[in-house]
């Protein structure tokens, strides 16, 4: 009989512990002061973030050249070797005899030609996390209402 007392009491206070811990920590704003509520309130701003869209594949940020990274330098080191069309190429062209890699520094992708990939590999994390960024805009694009404006 006391084990299911102790059992109750436990459930309670786990109950409780969940109940209270979800008092609208998770209703946060975006930190940027630009949200899709702004950016979809032209038929400009549909053009631009369509353009972002297939733009993002071959760029890697918003401003040519380099410091503007659409993924943050902690992710993908090197912006330069972070646009997808690249990394897609070097994941299907190296990997065969088609084309032959014989530079080396620290962003070659080493691995790759040699048919030993890895997740540390730089191309496979560029491709993977450029691939999830697209999806991303993909889908915002997507999931907004053109007839709103």
């Amino acid at each position: 009989m006391k084990k299911n007392h102790f059992k109750i009491i436990i459930a309670v206070f786990v109950a409780i512990a969940i109940m209270s811990g979800c008092t609208k920590q998770l209703d946060l704003k975006p930190t940027n002061d630009l949200t899709a509520d702004d950016v979809y309130k032209t038929s400009a701003g549909y053009k631009q973030a369509l353009a972002k869209v297939y733009g993002a594949m071959a760029l890697t940020g918003n401003t040519g050249g380099t410091g503007s990274a659409d993924i943050p330098s902690q992710i993908i080191s090197d912006e330069g070797n972070s646009d997808f069309l690249r990394s897609f190429w070097y994941l299907q062209c190296l990997s065969t005899d088609e084309a032959g890699w014989n530079y080396h520094s620290n962003t070659d992708p080493i691995g790759i030609h040699q048919m030993t990939w890895s997740s540390i590999n730089q191309t496979v994390g560029c491709s993977y996390y450029r691939s999830f960024f697209l999806i991303t805009l993909a889908n915002d694009f997507i999931r907004q209402d053109p007839m709103k404006i």
